[in-house]
Order: structure tokens, then C-alpha cells, then sequence
């Protein structure tokens, strides 16, 4: 009817704009932002929650063998191309010693993630049947000084793990978030299906230097800044904690996270979820490898009380030990030399890691692959 044309032109136009900013979002930001080697990029999976589901479609789809490693920043290492980081090395050892078998280690650990997160990137993750799950278990991520009482870094993977029966048994014992799931499922559809939306970080970043409220406040512009994966080793960066001299502030800084009984036992989120990630693995057969990160205990030391540290080590040991899985504590397997601060590696550091995760690894080599 012509008398509807005139009212439903500014909402066409409206609708054709948005649906130009989807595709140019889509094809600028992945391009800005690719997967290098099968990699989470840190600085897009903070405000993109697709990228992890995109690169779980990658692993669906891969008909060799098929290598997932979950974790925090240290398996992360933002700062180091993928090839020196413990994943890229991983992938070099398996090449190495079985040509025959194409290998691709996804690394989707990320950034100051809690064991939380882990459970949830693992559920998602199980469904694209890799042939190994490599779950990194950073020691302090059970301590206060890693302020336990956020049990996810990633809000946005509450809505993978609110629904099992045991989330919803504890929420209200361990101040686990309570969310509707409904809610969740529309946002993250919303996510998927509106670019604007999606990357409205981005463009907050681009356009104005900030989020909206911060920026009316005062906050000064901080624009998102669109990073390159990097090629090679810069030597000043990784510059080993006691070339930096900076040790009086790290004990200054993380001493009192750790005074008293820094672990604590339950109710405790991450205890929790590394229980659940226990009975996950058990309960679907997958065959992994659980790690208890290497500490720089030069650092480390001076402010633990060894006996609380001890039995926290125990404790985790209790939670892991006879599974179905292999379980590797490394917590003391490199010396100080190979750390850059409290946990983080070298790039050596990554290569004895790796080396050690291989050697755990070695015994489904015969069964995984196609």
C-alpha cells in the first residue's frame, strides 16, 4: 500500500546500513584479528565471544590429529609467537617424532581465565571430539592472591556450565553466579547474529577511545589497539625476574595474598570446578593430560608458609591423581633461570615445559588420529 513506503524508508535504510557494518565488521575484524596457527588472539577473545566457537569449528572439521590445550596466561603467552609458546613446540614434538600423522595443537588458553572458564571452554570444546585435551592447572589460580571469589573471568561461558545439576547444587553454597539461562542463550545468539553488537567493544575502542560511561566520566581514550601475532623473539622483552629487580615488589605486591592459609579448602569456586573438570573427564573418556604448572619458587618461597603450600600441593594431588587421564605435577619441574616473573616462561622455559607435556603425553600416541 503506497502509504506505508514513506514511514518504512528510514527503517530500510537503517536496516541496509547495519547489515553493510556486519559484513564490513566481519571481514575487518577478521582480518585485523585472524587465528594464527590455531591460536586464541588475547586481545579479541576479551570482547568477542565467538572466537572461541569459531576456532571449536576449526577443530570439528580437522581430519588429523587433533591436539586442545586449555589454560591461563601462561600457556597463553601473548607476548611470543605461536611457534615458541608451549602449544607451538608441542606441535613441532609430535611432527617431529610422528611425521606420518598431520598434528595441530589448538591453543585456546587465554588470559587470567580461572578453572571456571576451563570447565566451560572443555564442554564446548568435547563436543568437536579432539583425540587429546591438554588442561593446564595453574597453582595460584586456588589462591587468593587470584581473588577466587570470581569464579569466572569470562562471564560470558556462565551459560555453557549453569545448567548441570551440580553447578545448580553449589551456586548458593560457593556464591557461584546465578543467571537465567534464557537470557544467556538470546545474548549469544544476539552475539552471532548482529556484528554491531558483537564488536561493539571494537568499535567503542575506535570511535570515542573507550566504553560510553567511562568516557563521560572523564576516563581518558584507550583506544583498542589491533595487534599483529608476532614473528620472532624481541630478547628486551623477555627480560628473566632477576634481570628486572624486581623482586622486593612482587613480595611487597603478593605477600599478603598469601599470609595465613592462602588455600583454602572448600567452599572454594576453583576447587569446585577443577572436581568437575575431574568428573567430566572421567565420565566422557577423554583422553588428557592434566598439568600442574611449574612455579618459580625463588620467588614464591619467601612468602608461602611452606607447610600451607605443601598441603595445598596435596590437596590438588588428591584431586587428580588415579584418573582416567594422566596427570603430570610440574609444579617444581623447571629451575628459577626459566621463569619470567612468579610463573610466566621463557621461551626456553616453554621448551622444557613442552618436552615434559610431551613425555606425558606419549601414551596415547598409538590411539590418537585418524
Amino acid at each position: 500500500m503506497p502509504g506505508f513506503d514513506r514511514p518504512l524508508r528510514p527503517w530500510l535504510v537503517c536496516l541496509a546500513v547495519l547489515l553493510v557494518l556486519d559484513i564490513a565488521l566481519r571481514l575487518g575484524v577478521d582480518r585485523a584479528h585472524p587465528f594464527w596457527h590455531d591460536r586464541l588472539p588475547a586481545d579479541r577473545v576479551q570482547w568477542d565471544q565467538m572466537a572461541i566457537d569459531q576456532v571449536i569449528a576449526g577443530i570439528r572439521h580437522d581430519r588429523g590429529r587433533k591436539i586442545v590445550v586449555l589454560g591461563d596466561s601462561v600457556m597463553a603467552a601473548s607476548g611470543l609467537p605461536y611457534w615458541a609458546t608451549t602449544s607451538g613446540q608441542l606441535a613441532q614434538q609430535w611432527q617431529r617424532h610422528d611425521p606420518h600423522v598431520r598434528t595441530r595443537v589448538y591453543d585456546l588458553a587465554m588470559d587470567a581465565s580461572r578453572p571456571g572458564d576451563e570447565f566451560a571452554v572443555l564442554v564446548d570444546t568435547i563436543a568437536a571430539h579432539p583425540d587429546i585435551v591438554v588442561i593446564e592447572m595453574n597453582v595460584q589460580m586456588f589462591s587468593r592472591a587470584q581473588a577466587e571469589e570470581v569464579p569466572f573471568w569470562y562471564p560470558y561461558l556462565h551459560r555453557v556450565v549453569q545448567q548441570l545439576p551440580a553447578y545448580q547444587a553449589a551456586a548458593k553454597r560457593l556464591r557461584l553466579p546465578e543467571t537465567d539461562p534464557r537470557e544467556d542463550a538470546i545474548s549469544h545468539a544476539a552475539q552471532g547474529a548482529w556484528a554491531l553488537y558483537r564488536y561493539r567493544e571494537l568499535l567503542d575502542g575506535l570511535l570515542i577511545g573507550g566504553a560510553p560511561l567511562e568516557r563521560l566520566r572523564g576516563a581518558p581514550p584507550v583506544p583498542i589497539a589491533v595487534l599483529a601475532e608476532p614473528t620472532s623473539l624481541y630478547p628486551g622483552v623477555f627480560v628473566p625476574w632477576y634481570d628486572r629487580h624486581d623482586v622486593a615488589y612482587f613480595h611487597s605486591q603478593m605477600g599478603q595474598a598469601y599470609v595465613d592459609t592462602p588455600f583454602d579448602a572448600y567452599p572454594n569456586p576453583s576447587l569446585f570446578f577443577a572436581d568437575q573438570i575431574v568428573r567430566y573427564l572421567n565420565g566422557h573418556h577423554v583422553r588428557a593430560v592434566v598439568f600442574l604448572t611449574p612455579v618459580n619458587h625463588g620467588l614464591i618461597d619467601p612468602v608461602v608458609a611452606p607447610a600451607a603450600y605443601a598441603a595445598h600441593v596435596q590437596r590438588l594431588n588428591r584431586i587428580f591423581e588415579g584418573q582416567s587421564f594422566v596427570y603430570l605435577n610440574a609444579q617444581a619441574a623447571l629451575p628459577d633461570r626459566f621463569f619470567l616473573d612468579d610463573d610466566h616462561l621463557t621461551p626456553m622455559g616453554h621448551v622444557r615445559l613442552a618436552d615434559a607435556l610431551y613425555q606425558a603425553m606419549r601414551p596415547y600416541g598409538a590411539t590418537a588420529g585418524p
